[in-house]
C-alpha cells in the first residue's frame, strides 16, 4: 500500500499548493487594482492556506518526496507562484506605519481591519488559533475580529465579569487558574499559534501598574497552559503508539491486581509525605524516618535508592514513565514496601517483576482511559508530566492534609539533577550562562539509554534554562519541564487553596524553587508537628493487605475478557473489510465495477472500525490527516487517495495488534484454567 499513500499525500500537497498559488495571483491583481477589501480576502486565505499546510503531517511530506518527477515539478512551480505575493503582502498589512496612529485607526471599522492586518502573522488559523485582549480593549475592535472570522477570542478580564460588557462568541476569563480550564474544555482543533492584542486599547492607563501587572500575570499563565498542552498532545503523539502497545500487555497484571479507586477515604487527614529525588534531599532525608506510621510516604522510583541509603522505607514506590526505568530500583528492598503504584501504560518489566504488590492507576488521561473504561473505573488522575504532581493530585484525590513535598527542587540546585544517593545522583550539569543551556556530564548506562529512546545521547545533548524564584529568596536555574512541572504544582495549589476547607500545602524541600500557594516550612518542624499530634497511629501495612486482598480478580479477569474479545472480533472484521475496499477500489478505477459497490462496504467498514479503537489510539494524526485529505477532495481520483489511506491503516495496523490481544486472552485463558 505503499504507493497509495504517496499519491493520496502528494494529492493532499498538490491541492493546499494550488489553492495557495490561486490564492497569490488574487492577492497581486487586487492589489494592482487598489481594491483593498478582495486583497484582504485573498491575505486572509493564504494565511489560513499556510497554517493548513503547516499542519500537515511529515509522513505526508516524505510520501511527496517520492512522488513522480511532473509531480514534484508541479509543486516546485507551485512555490515559487507562492513566494511572488510576499515582499507585496509584507508591505500591504503594515501600509499605514507612520502615517497614522493606532488611536487614530481604532475610530473607524476600517482603521480596526488595518490593525488587524499588521498584527495577525502570515501563518494563522482563523478556525483554531487563539487570539487574547484585555478587557479595556473597545468592544468594537472585538466584533471587527469576529467579523473578521477568527473563532477563538479570548478576553483577560481585570475587572469584576459583571462590569465588563460581554460580545458573544469571545471567551471571558475572569481568573487566571481558568487558563488551564480554557484549553481542557476546546471541542475541537488544537491551537497550534497564540497571539497576543495587549496593546490594542482606547482608554489603556499607563500608569495603572497593578492592572497593567494583573494583564502580564494574565497573559504569561494563559501562554504556559498552552504551552503545556501543546507539549503533552507532543508526548501523546511520540509515545502513544508504545503506551498502547505496553497497556496491552500490562492487561492481565492489571486485571489482577487493586487501584487507586480502592483506597478511597482509606487515609483520610492522613498526612502524605512525597519524596522526591531533587538535590536537597540530602538536607533531610534522615529525617523522614521519623513519620513512619504518622504519615504516608510516597515516593518515585527515582528516589528509591537515596532512600534506602538513608534507611528510609517509604509505603509506596511510584512509577509514571513509560520509560525502561527497572534501573531506578535496582538493589531496592521492593519486598519492604506496601505497594507499588503503577501506571496502567508503564513498561510491563515492572508489572512482571512485582506481582502482589502492585496497585494500578491512569496516569495519562485520554490515552489511558481505554483501560479504566475496561474496568468500569472512572478515576483519571493524570500525571501532568510529572510523577510528582500525579502524586499531589492523589493525595488530594485521598484526601490526605496535609500534603508535605520533600526534595522537589524544580531547580538544578548546584549543579545537580538529582539527590547523590540516587540511582543517577553522580550525574552532573554544566551551565552555559551566555547561552542559557546546560549539558550532562557523568551519565551512568540508564540515563544514557533514556536520552537514546528520545533520539539523543549525552554528547550530544544540549537543553535549554530557564529561571524560577528560589526557595529562599533570588533565582534560580531550572529546565524547560521543571518549570511546566512548577506551573502545574502553583495551579493545583490556586485551585486547592480557592477550596472551602483546603488541605493544607507545604513545601519541605529546603531549597531549589518557591512554589506559589505552598507553605514553605524546614522539615524538622513539621515532623514535629505531625508527630506531636494527638492523632493515633495508622495501620498503613494493614489498610495495604486489606485493600490487596479484596481484589475481585475473577470478575475483573472477567470483564477483561469480554472486552479483548469484543475488540478482536471488530479488528478481523475491519481488516477483511480493508481488505475488500482496497480491491474494490482499484477495480472501480479499471471501471470494472461502480462506486455503490465500494460505497456500501466502505460504511460496513466504517461501523466495524468504531470498535477496533485500537487502530485510533495508536494512528491518531495519521487519520486525522486522512480525514482532512477526504474533506479536501475534489475529484473521484482525490477521494479514493483519501479512503485508500484509511484502508491502509487497517492493512498495516491489524496485523500489529491482533498478534498483542491474542497473547492476552491466552494469558486470560490460562489464568483461568489454573
Amino acid at each position: 500500500m505503499t504507493a497509495d499513500f504517496v499519491v493520496a499525500n502528494a494529492e493532499f500537497l498538490l491541492t493546499v499548493l494550488r489553492e495557495l498559488s490561486a490564492a497569490s495571483g488574487r492577492v497581486l491583481a487586487a492589489g494592482t487594482a487598489g481594491d483593498d477589501r478582495a486583497t484582504r480576502l485573498a491575505i486572509d486565505q493564504m494565511r489560513h492556506l499556510r497554517a493548513e499546510l503547516q499542519s500537515i503531517h511529515e509522513d505526508t511530506k516524505q510520501h511527496a518526496d517520492d512522488a513522480p518527477a511532473h509531480t514534484r515539478a508541479e509543486m516546485a512551480k507551485l512555490l515559487a507562484n507562492i513566494r511572488q505575493s510576499d515582499a507585496f503582502t509584507s508591505a500591504w498589512c503594515n501600509r499605514y506605519n507612520g502615517l497614522m496612529t493606532q488611536e487614530q485607526l481604532l475610530l473607524t471599522p476600517e482603521g480596526m481591519q488595518v490593525i488587524i492586518d499588521g498584527l495577525i502573522p502570515p501563518t494563522w488559523n482563523w478556525d483554531t488559533d487563539i487570539l487574547t485582549v484585555d478587557d479595556d480593549v473597545a468592544p468594537a475592535f472585538l466584533e471587527s475580529v469576529l467579523k473578521r472570522g477568527q473563532k477563538r477570542v479570548v478576553v483577560f478580564c481585570a475587572a469584576k465579569l459583571d462590569t465588563t460588557p460581554t460580545i458573544p462568541g469571545v471567551r471571558y476569563l475572569n481568573d487566571k487558574k481558568e487558563a488551564y480550564t480554557y484549553f481542557q474544555t476546546l471541542d475541537f482543533g488544537e491551537a497550534e499559534r497564540l497571539i497576543n492584542f495587549h496593546a490594542v486599547s482606547s482608554d489603556k492607563n499607563e500608569t495603572d501598574s497593578q492592572r497593567i501587572a494583573e494583564y502580564t500575570d494574565y497573559r504569561e499563565a494563559f501562554t504556559r497552559a498552552w504551552k503545556h498542552r501543546r507539549v503533552n498532545k507532543n508526548t501523546v503523539k511520540f509515545f502513544g503508539h508504545k503506551w498502547l502497545m505496553q497497556g496491552l500487555a500490562n492487561l492481565p497484571a492489571i486485571a489482577a491486581h487493586a487501584t487507586l479507586s480502592d483506597l478511597r477515604n482509606k487515609f483520610v487527614n492522613l498526612p502524605m509525605v512525597i519524596i522526591s529525588p531533587g538535590p536537597s534531599l540530602d538536607k533531610n532525608v534522615h529525617l523522614l524516618k521519623q513519620l513512619k506510621g504518622k504519615a504516608l510516604l510516597m515516593a518515585p522510583a527515582q528516589s528509591a535508592l537515596a532512600l534506602s541509603c538513608a534507611g528510609v522505607v517509604p509505603d509506596v514506590i511510584v512509577v509514571a514513565d513509560p520509560a525502561d526505568i527497572l534501573y531506578l530500583v535496582d538493589g531496592f528492598p521492593m519486598d519492604r514496601v506496601e505497594a507499588l503504584l503503577l501506571s496502567v501504560t508503564c513498561h510491563p518489566t515492572f508489572y512482571e517483576k512485582f506481582q502482589g504488590k502492585i496497585i494500578t492507576f491512569n496516569g495519562n488521561a485520554g490515552i489511558d482511559n481505554w483501560i479504566s473504561d475496561i474496568f468500569h473505573d472512572t478515576t483519571v488522575i493524570g500525571s501532568g508530566g510529572s510523577v510528582s504532581t500525579a502524586l499531589c493530585k492523589m493525595g488530594q484525590y485521598l484526601k490526605c492534609s496535609p500534603i508535605v513535598l520533600v526534595g522537589q527542587d524544580l531547580a538544578l540546585t548546584n549543579g545537580k539533577q538529582y539527590a547523590a544517593n540516587a540511582a543517577d545522583g553522580q550525574m552532573a550539569i554544566q551551565f552555559d550562562v551566555q547561552r542559557d543551556t546546560y549539558t550532562y556530564t557523568q551519565v551512568q548506562p540508564g540515563f544514557e539509554k533514556l536520552l537514546g529512546d528520545e533520539g539523543s545521547n549525552s554528547i550530544d545533548f544540549i537543553g535549554k534554562t530557564q529561571m524560577l524564584p528560589g526557595y529562599y529568596g533570588g533565582m534560580v536555574q531550572t529546565k524547560r519541564d521543571y518549570a511546566m512541572f512548577h506551573a502545574e504544582f502553583e495551579n493545583l495549589a490556586e485551585a486547592e487553596n480557592n477550596n472551602k476547607t483546603p488541605i493544607r500545602l507545604l513545601n519541605c524541600t529546603e531549597g531549589g524553587a518557591f512554589i506559589k500557594g505552598f507553605a514553605h516550612l524546614p522539615l524538622s518542624d513539621v515532623i514535629a508537628q505531625i508527630v506531636g499530634s494527638d492523632k493515633a497511629f495508622t495501620d498503613i501495612a494493614s489498610i495495604f493487605k486489606t485493600n490487596h486482598a479484596a481484589v475481585d480478580v475473577a470478575g475483573r479477569k472477567q470483564l477483561l475478557f469480554q472486552s479483548l474479545l469484543r475488540a478482536k472480533v471488530a479488528l478481523e472484521k475491519s481488516y477483511a473489510l480493508a481488505l475488500r475496499c482496497a480491491k474494490l477500489a482499484t477495480q472501480l478505477q479499471r471501471g470494472t465495477v461502480n462506486i455503490a459497490a465500494l460505497t456500501k462496504i466502505e460504511n460496513q467498514l466504517a461501523k466495524a472500525i468504531q470498535g477496533s479503537w485500537f487502530i485510533a489510539l495508536a494512528n491518531q494524526d495519521e487519520i486525522t490527516n486522512a480525514i482532512a485529505l477526504g474533506v479536501r477532495a475534489k475529484t473521484i481520483p482525490q477521494s479514493l487517495a483519501a479512503s485508500r489511506i484509511l484502508y491502509a491503516l487497517v492493512i498495516r495496523e491489524a496485523p500489529k495488534l491482533l498478534p498483542s490481544i491474542n497473547a492476552t486472552l491466552m494469558k486470560l485463558r490460562q489464568t483461568h484454567a489454573d
